[in-house]
C-alpha cells in the first residue's frame, strides 16, 4: 500500500472509499488495498456499521471476510464485532455468511457464555446441517451449559438432522447426568440407525443410574426395538435398574412371544429372580413348552441361579440332548444342597439316558455330589452293574466311594469293584478309585475281595503298588499255590525290579513251589536265566538242570558275575549234571569269548583236566588261545592242561607243531617288552657265550609244549630251513638254538641242521643266528668225536668244523688286539689243509697256528687214539682195535707220538690182523 493509502485508512477516509456512489468493484479493491491497516477498532466499528447497511451481497461478503481475518484478541471493545455477527446469523439470507458467522461465533463460544443460548437458538431456527454442525461444534467447546441452553438442546434432539446426531449424542455425553440422561432418551428411537442405536445404548449403559422415566422410554423401545442384539443390550440395561421389575419381564416375555429366538433377553431377568419368585414359574413353564434350545439353556441358567431345582431337574428328560446336557450340568452344582430331591432324578435319567456322553457326565455329577441317601445309592449300584460303556463304568467306580460299606452293600461294591477292574478298558482313574476304595475295606477272607486285590495285582504300574496288594492278598490267601500262577505273571512283569520286594519273595515262592508243581518247576531254568539266581536251578529237574546250565553260566557271565558261575560249574560237576558238551561250550566261550573271567576258566580246565576230556576240538580251542594271548595269566593254566591231559591224544603233537610256526612267535615277540639288549662288547669266550643267548621274548607257551614233545627231528627240520624275513632274535631258529643250548644232544644229524642254518643265515640281520649255530656246533663237537669211538668223521662235518674253527678265530678277533683270550683250542678232525687255505687271521699266523696249538693239539689227540686202540685190543675188540692203529699209521703218522711208537703201533697192527 502506499504512503497516501496508509494515511487515508481512517474512519472518514474508509467511509468514503466505501461509498455507494462507487462501484463494487472498486470498493472490494478498497478493501483488498487496506486489508493490513484494518486492526484500528474505529476502523473496525466503521466496517461492522458499513456492513450492517451494506445491501451489495459481494461487497457484504468482502467486508464479512475483511472483518473475520481481524485479530479479534487485539480489540479492546468486541461488541460492534459480535453484534455484527449475530446479526449476520439472524438475518443474513446468504448461507455461506451465516456459516461464517456461525463459526466464528463457535470459535468465540468457551470466552463468551452468552453466545451459547445463540449457537441452541440458531440450531432452532437454521435448517443448514452445515450450520447445525458449526453450532454444535461451538457447544461442544462450552464445558457448562446454562438451563435455557439444556431445554433449547433436549427439544432440538427430537428434530436434529439425521447427519448431526452423532454430534448431538456427544455433546450429551459431556454433559450432567440429568441432562445426559434427558438427551439421550430424547435421541432413542427404535427407528435410529443401527449404529446410532448401540452408542445410545452404550452411553445409557456408561450411566451410573436411570431415572424412572427413563426406565420407562427404554421399556418401550425394548418393546419396538427390531434387533435382537440391541432388544438384549436393552433388556440387561433395564434388568439393572432397582424399579420396573414387573414390567420389563412382562415386557421381556411379551417379546420372547413374538421373538422366541431372542433368547438373550433373559439375561435382563438375572437380577431379579429374587425379588419376583413368580418368574421363576413363568421360567420353568416356558422350559416345560416346545422352544429354541438357545432360550431354554437362558431359562435353566436363571433357574439354577434361582435355586429352582425342581424346574431344572424337570428339564432332565426334554427331548433335546443339548437342554438335557445344561440340565445335567445345572443339577450337577445343585446336587451337594439338594441331596435328597435332586440325586434319585439324575439316576432316574441316567437309566432312560440312551447317550453315553450324558451318562457319563450324571455319573461325574454322582461321583463330585458329595452325599447320596440310601435309596440313592442302591441305584447307583444297579446301575454299575448293568453299564455297558467303559468310560461310563470308569466314572461310576469313581463315585462308588459315595456308597456306604455296609454288610447289606459290601458284596455288591466288591462285584461292582471287580466288573471294573476286569474291564480291559478301564484306565487309570477307575484302577485309582478302585484301589482308594478297597483300602477301606475290613479285609476278611471272601472270594470277591480276593479277586479284586487279584486283579488290582495285575493292573498295578509300580512296585510300591504291587507291594502294597500283594501283602494284603498273602493274609488273605496265604497258601502260595493258589497263587502260583499270579506270581509268575508278576515276576515276569516286574523283573527290572529284581531283587527289591516283592520280587524277591516270589521268586523264593516259586522256587518252593518247584516240587509240588510241574509248570513252576519246568520254568525254573527261565527264571534263572532271568534272575540270575542260579541256587534256584536246585528245584528244576535233572534234564532241565543239565540243559539250563550252560544258558544260566553265559548269562551271569554276560552280567559280570564269574564268582556265581564258578560256583554253579562246580556245583554242577559234583552232582555229575554237567554235560562234556557243556563243558567244552563253556571253555570255548570262556577262551574266544571272555577270557579275562579267569577264575571260571580255571575252574572249567581244572574239571577237564579231571574228566581227562581233551578232544581235538578242545585242543584246537587250546591252542589258538595259546597263539592268540599267550601272555595271559591262564596261559600257564591251559599249557599245562594240554602237557598232562592231551599229551596221550592222538594228533596232539602234530597239532602242537603245526601251531609252533614262525608267524605265531614273531607275533608274540611284537606284543611282548623290548627286550633287554647287552651292549657290551664280549672279551672274552665266555661273555661271548652267554651274552650271545640274549633271546629277550621268553615264555611263549606254545613253544615250551613243542619242545615238550621231544622230537629233535623236527628241531632240526627247523633249523635247516631258510629263516623267516623277521629280526634274528624273532625268529624260531634262534628259539631253537636257546633250547638246544640246554638240552644237548650231540649227533650227526644236529651237527648238520646246526650247519645249514649257519650258512643259510649269511644276511647281516641274521647274524645272531650264524653266530649261535657256530658256538653249538663247537660245544657240540668233542662229544661227537666221542660218539665215534675213534672213528673220522664225515668229510662235510670235518669241512663244517673247520669252518666253525674260522668263525671261533675270527670272534677272537672281535675281542680286541690286546685281548688275554688264548686262541681256542683246535677241533679235532678238522680239514686243516682247508683251514690252511681259508687262513687269512694276521695273527696268530699259521705257521704259529701250527706251531704253538695245532701240533700239540694233534699230538694230544693221538694220544687219545692210541689209548683207545689199546683200550678195545684188551676188550678183544680186534677190528675197532684195528681201525684206530690204521688212522695212527695214517693221517697222525708224522705226529711225534706215533713216530716214536711206530714199531710197537705197526706191532699191534699185525696182531691185530693175525
Amino acid at each position: 500500500m502506499t504512503e497516501s493509502q496508509t494515511s487515508a485508512a481512517t474512519a472518514p477516509a474508509l467511509l468514503l472509499l466505501l461509498s455507494t456512489e462507487r462501484t463494487s468493484a472498486e470498493r472490494i479493491a478498497a478493501l483488498r488495498d487496506l486489508k493490513d491497516s484494518l486492526a484500528e477498532e474505529s476502523i473496525v466499528r466503521a466496517l461492522c456499521d458499513a456492513a450492517r447497511a451494506e445491501s451489495s451481497v459481494d461487497v457484504r461478503r468482502a467486508l464479512l471476510t475483511a472483518i473475520l481475518d481481524i485479530d479479534v484478541t487485539r480489540l479492546a471493545d468486541r461488541k460492534p464485532y459480535l453484534d455484527l455477527l449475530l446479526h449476520v446469523c439472524a438475518g443474513e439470507p446468504e448461507h455461506d455468511l451465516r456459516l461464517a458467522a456461525t463459526r466464528a461465533l463457535a470459535t468465540l463460544s468457551p470466552d463468551s457464555p452468552e453466545l451459547e443460548e445463540v449457537l441452541a437458538a440458531t440450531l432452532q431456527n437454521e435448517r443448514s446441517d452445515a450450520i447445525h454442525e458449526a453450532a454444535l461444534v461451538g457447544l461442544l467447546r462450552r464445558p457448562d451449559k446454562s438451563p435455557r441452553t439444556l431445554e433449547l438442546l433436549v427439544s432440538y434432539a427430537r428434530v436434529s438432522p439425521p447427519g448431526v446426531r452423532s454430534l448431538v449424542l456427544q455433546l450429551f455425553r459431556q454433559m450432567q447426568r440429568a441432562a445426559c440422561e434427558a438427551g439421550l432418551v430424547a435421541l432413542l428411537s427404535p427407528w435410529e440407525v443401527p449404529p446410532l442405536r448401540a452408542a445410545l445404548l452404550s452411553a445409557l449403559e456408561e450411566l451410573p443410574s436411570l431415572s424412572p422415566p427413563a426406565g420407562k422410554a427404554l421399556l418401550e423401545y425394548l418393546r419396538l426395538e427390531p434387533r435382537r442384539e440391541l432388544r438384549a443390550r436393552a433388556a440387561r440395561l433395564l434388568g439393572a435398574l432397582r424399579d420396573g421389575g414387573p414390567e420389563l419381564a412382562r415386557a421381556v416375555l411379551a417379546v420372547l412371544a413374538q421373538a422366541p429366538d431372542g433368547a438373550e433377553l433373559l439375561d435382563g431377568l438375572s437380577h431379579k429372580l429374587d425379588s419376583m419368585p413368580e418368574l421363576l414359574s413363568e421360567l420353568g413353564a416356558m422350559l416345560a413348552r416346545p422352544g429354541p434350545v438357545e432360550l431354554k439353556l437362558k431359562a435353566i441358567a436363571l433357574l439354577e441361579k434361582g435355586a429352582a431345582h425342581a424346574h431344572v431337574a424337570a428339564a432332565l428328560a426334554d427331548a433335546n440332548p443339548w437342554v438335557r446336557s445344561a440340565a445335567i450340568s445345572a443339577s450337577a452344582r445343585m446336587l451337594a444342597r439338594h441331596p435328597e430331591e435332586l440325586g434319585p432324578k439324575l439316576l432316574a435319567a441316567a437309566q432312560g439316558e440312551p447317550l453315553t456322553e450324558l451318562r457319563g457326565r450324571i455319573a461325574e455329577a454322582l461321583r463330585d455330589g458329595g452325599r447320596l441317601t440310601p435309596e440313592s445309592q442302591r441305584a447307583l449300584l444297579e446301575w454299575t452293574q448293568r453299564e455297558q460303556s467303559p468310560r461310563v463304568a470308569q466314572v461310576l467306580a469313581a463315585a462308588l466311594p459315595a456308597v456306604a460299606i455296609t454288610d447289606e452293600t459290601r458284596e455288591p461294591l466288591l462285584r461292582a469293584y471287580l466288573r471294573v477292574l476286569r474291564d480291559p478298558f478301564a484306565g487309570e482313574e477307575a484302577q485309582k478309585a478302585a484301589g482308594d476304595r478297597l483300602r477301606s475295606f475290613a479285609y476278611r477272607d471272601e472270594p470277591a475281595l480276593v479277586e479284586c486285590l487279584r486283579e488290582l495285582l495285575l493292573r498295578a504300574s509300580t512296585r510300591d503298588e504291587v507291594e502294597e496288594w500283594d501283602t494284603q492278598l498273602r493274609k488273605l490267601a496265604p497258601d502260595a499255590k493258589d497263587r502260583s500262577g499270579l506270581i509268575r505273571t508278576l515276576l515276569l512283569r516286574f523283573l527290572g525290579d529284581y531283587p527289591a520286594a516283592p520280587t524277591a519273595t516270589w521268586a523264593r515262592d516259586l522256587h518252593g513251589l518247584a516240587p509240588q508243581e510241574a509248570a513252576v518247576r519246568a520254568e525254573i531254568p527261565l527264571l534263572v536265566a532271568l534272575t540270575g539266581e542260579s541256587w534256584m536251578l536246585s528245584a528244576a529237574d535233572v534234564a532241565e538242570k543239565k540243559s539250563a546250565l550252560l544258558p544260566v553260566v553265559r548269562e551271569l557271565l554276560g552280567k559280570g558275575k564269574p564268582g556265581e558261575a564258578t560256583r554253579l560249574i562246580d556245583e554242577a560237576w559234583n552232582q555229575r549234571t554237567l554235560r562234556k558238551s557243556d563243558l567244552v561250550a563253556l571253555l570255548k566261550r570262556l577262551l574266544v569269548d571272555a577270557p579275562g573271567e579267569y577264575g571260571a576258566l580255571q575252574t572249567v580246565v581244572q574239571i577237564l583236566g579231571k574228566a581227562k576230556l581233551a578232544t581235538p576240538e578242545v585242543q584246537d580251542l587250546c591252542l589258538a588261545f595259546l597263539r592268540e594271548r599267550p601272555r595271559s595269566i591262564m596261559a600257564s593254566t591251559v599249557a599245562d592242561f594240554l602237557r598232562e591231559v592231551a599229551k596221550s591224544e592222538l594228533g596232539y603233537g602234530e597239532r602242537v607243531v603245526a601251531s609252533f610256526n614262525p608267524e605265531a612267535y614273531a607275533e608274540f615277540c611284537r606284543t611282548g617288552e623290548d627286550p633287554y639288549d647287552v651292549k657290551q662288547v664280549p672279551k672274552t669266550f665266555n661273555d661271548w657265550e652267554y651274552q650271545g643267548w640274549r633271546l629277550p621274548y621268553q615264555g611263549w607257551p606254545l613253544g615250551e609244549l613243542f619242545f615238550d614233545l621231544g622230537r629233535r627231528n623236527e628241531l632240526h627240520a627247523i633249523l635247516s630251513a631258510p629263516p623267516a624275513d623277521v629280526p634274528a632274535v624273532q625268529s624260531v631258529q634262534y628259539l631253537v638254538l636257546k633250547y638246544l643250548w640246554q638240552k644237548v644232544e650231540e649227533t650227526p644229524e644236529e651237527l648238520r641242521a646246526l650247519g645249514a642254518l649257519a650258512h643259510a643265515a649269511a644276511a647281516k640281520a641274521q647274524e645272531p643266528l650264524r653266530d649261535r649255530a657256530f658256538f653249538l656246533i663247537w660245544k657240540r663237537w668233542k662229544g661227537y668225536l666221542k660218539s665215534l669211538q675213534g672213528a673220522a668223521p664225515p668229510g662235510d662235518l670235518s669241512e663244517l668244523a673247520t669252518e666253525t674253527y674260522l668263525y671261533l678265530i675270527k670272534v677272537r678277533q672281535g675281542f680286541g688286539i690286546e685281548t688275554k683270550e688264548k686262541v681256542p683250542e683246535p677241533l679235532a678232525e678238522m680239514d686243516l689243509p682247508s683251514l690252511e687255505k681259508h687262513w687269512t687271521a694276521a695273527a696268530p699266523t699259521f705257521a704259529e697256528l701250527r706251531e704253538k696249538t695245532l701240533g700239540p693239539a694233534l699230538e694230544a689227540h693221538a694220544k687219545e687214539l692210541l689209548q683207545l686202540a689199546t683200550s678195545f685190543a684188551n676188550k678183544g675188540k680186534k677190528p675197532e682195535a684195528l681201525g684206530l692203529l690204521e688212522r695212527l699209521l695214517g693221517p697222525y703218522l708224522k705226529t711225534k707220538l706215533v713216530q716214536g711208537k711206530k714199531a710197537e703201533i705197526e706191532s699191534y697192527r699185525d696182531k691185530a690182523r693175525a
